[in-house]
């Protein structure tokens, strides 16, 4: 058969290196793939990913509650109790949830995250991004992800949380331990808990308080959805937790693919150099479409699915690629341009099914804050792969 050359081994060095060359050639010769390796049906086509997100009928969000297949890639056999504690923790997550509770949940959540909400805090950003790059200024050299992508997203959201000065740095450290989520190592569940342990134990005297005298911030926003029977006290914890970590990796792996675009595009960081005013909004509309900072969702069949000519029967997690040209085949090959039309629109739907959170409208806007300034000094950006890298091509592991 046609695919039966393909591997079915997601995680090897090449597919993570350039995961689009493999799900391109996947699309190209079964974009309804059954993939025996780690029992479940990949699907890369554009418009069956949208089909698939709008028909709820068929596809359940709650992977973590009802997946019976162990953790992939594996992890080590003594830490299975631990991935127990992780799908728990993960299956109260509103976007773990279905219709009509999973409305509910995110009509609280939307009510924070606004246009003109978000527009208030560009003051807020704009000073940080100013601190962060004064600061890689007087070393005279950047790591990108380091000293900018990785602190960012981190200070934003503990504002947001209404977390003090002096408590952001044992919340970043909860935080670099909660990306785990989206590592491949087979020892990634006990930093992982740590983190989900130690939002927990953070969090919980915060949400007391907000109860008893709410603010402007997000946790006092999930707190009157507890007041109102809406969320749970652990579905307030892991959702604060949710907005840390989707935050968090959205708006790092915006910025260094980004960066990393541009950095084999020469031609294009000249031409946002002549005009950056001008180029600015076009080239984070081009970075979100040329390199994702999402790449996949996950879905779980709820009853057989006809699709592509296969019975899809299999109650095991369904993922579906967010592929790098929007799933329009003649694009797949396209350099990164930032003269070339850009219809953002449509991939929203899918990005949103997959964080629905942090939303396009809040990392990119954080993307286009951060670069105003240090493009414009014409830096000798170099690509040096490090044990992180992993995060700057793939992360397509749950």
């Amino acid at each position: 058969m046609a695919f039966a050359a393909i591997n079915d081994d997601m995680f090897t060095e090449d597919v993570i290196a350039d995961p689009y060359a493999y799900y391109g050639r996947l699309r190209e010769k079964d974009p309804v793939h059954w993939n025996e390796k780690y029992a479940l049906w990949v699907i890369t086509r554009h418009d069956d990913v949208v089909w698939m997100t709008r028909h709820h009928e068929l596809f359940s969000n709650a992977v973590f509650k009802n997946d019976p297949l162990p953790a992939y890639p594996d992890i080590n056999e003594s830490d299975l109790g631990l991935y127990e504690y992780v799908r728990n923790y993960q299956a109260d997550q509103f976007i773990q949830h279905d219709r009509p509770e999973h409305l509910e949940m995110r009509k609280v959540v939307h009510s924070y995250f606004t246009p003109r909400s978000m527009e208030s805090w560009r003051g807020f950003v704009k000073d940080a991004v100013k601190e962060l790059l004064d600061a890689a200024e007087a070393k005279g050299r950047m790591d990108v992800m380091k000293d900018l992508a990785t602190p960012l997203p981190v200070l934003v959201i503990a504002q947001m949380m209404g977390v003090p000065k002096e408590a952001r740095a044992h919340v970043r450290h909860l935080a670099e331990l909660l990306l785990n989520i989206g590592r491949g190592e087979a020892d990634r569940m006990k930093p992982l808990v740590e983190g989900m342990q130690g939002m927990i134990d953070y969090v919980s005297p915060l949400v007391d308080e907000r109860i008893v005298k709410p603010g402007n911030d997000f946790i006092s926003v999930l707190a009157d959805g507890e007041k109102r029977g809406i969320f749970t006290r652990h579905q307030v914890l892991v959702n604060t937790s949710l907005l840390l970590l989707a935050g968090h990796e959205t708006t790092i792996n915006l910025l260094c693919n980004g960066t990393l675009a541009f950095i084999r595009h020469q031609d294009q960081w000249e031409m946002l150099k002549d005009d950056p005013a001008a180029r600015a909004k076009q080239a984070t509309e081009e970075c979100l479409r040329y390199d994702a900072p999402v790449k996949s969702i996950q879905r779980i069949l709820r009853r057989t699915w006809r699709c592509a000519a296969k019975s899809c029967t299999r109650m095991t997690a369904s993922g579906g690629l967010l592929p790098r040209r929007i799933g329009i085949p003649r694009y797949f090959r396209r350099w990164i341009h930032l003269t070339s039309p850009v219809t953002p629109t449509r991939m929203w739907p899918l990005a949103l099914a997959c964080i629905t959170v942090s939303g396009p409208p809040w990392h990119g806007w954080k993307a286009r804050k951060s670069s105003r300034r240090w493009r414009s000094a014409s830096p000798r950006c170099i690509w040096r792969p490090s044990p992180w890298s992993i995060s700057l091509a793939s992360r397509f592991a749950r």
